[in-house]
């Protein structure tokens, strides 16, 4: 068992294969690789202009809704 430390405030997570992804507040997209359960790392963040609320992925896409109202769409590697 493990665990990962994401920003105070982050208020939604997907999960997808190997990756999870944090909508981590005003920290904005947090991408967390846990291939290896035992130790996770940190595989990439994307800071939004507002906080970040919620968080959906489709495929390669990955949309983040933010404080604005508005959905930001963020092409994932993973």
């Amino acid at each position: 068992m493990s665990s990962f430390s994401v920003p105070a405030g982050s208020e939604a997570l997907v999960v997808r294969a190997s990756s999870a992804y944090v909508a981590s507040g005003r920290q904005g997209l947090q991408i967390v690789d846990f291939s290896n359960p035992v130790k996770p790392v940190d595989s990439g963040n994307f800071k939004t202009m507002q906080p970040a609320h919620d968080v959906a992925v489709s495929d390669s896409l990955v949309f983040v809704a933010t404080g604005a109202g508005g959905v930001v769409i963020v092409r994932s590697s993973k």
